[in-house]
């Protein structure tokens, strides 16, 4: 995993988002091509409470999620996945806005359900 991760990203807890995993949230970035990347979030893959950098999973943050990497070993069970895939589509707009850096990551925190 990239040593700036824990720089670029940061991560909200399975306490305040309610679900099995711990999800890890960025602003907009570019690729070593100077490309924006798609709108995304990661998920750690395992339902540990102990941050795991090098076992998460980029999805897309869209009306219909999907994972963003080629044959990825999923962990988590098909129903902790779709739980992360409900909670994207459920705070879409803000997680949208906060990729766009329309505000910090407390706004984040306050306005996710």
């Amino acid at each position: 995993m990239d040593d700036d991760f824990s720089f670029e990203m940061s991560s909200i807890s399975q306490e305040k988002t309610g679900l099995p995993v711990i999800i890890w949230v960025q602003t907009i970035t570019t690729n070593e091509n100077g490309q924006y990347n798609c709108p995304k979030i990661q998920f750690q893959n395992t339902t540990s409470t102990k941050v795991d950098y090098d076992n998460v999973i980029p999805i897309s943050i869209d009306k219909d999620p999907k994972i963003l990497m080629k044959n990825p070993t999923i962990k988590i069970s098909t129903e902790q996945l779709e739980l992360v895939r409900q909670w994207i589509i459920r705070n879409y707009d803000t997680l949208i806005s906060y990729w766009n850096g329309e505000f910090t990551t407390d706004v984040l925190m306050d306005k996710l359900h």
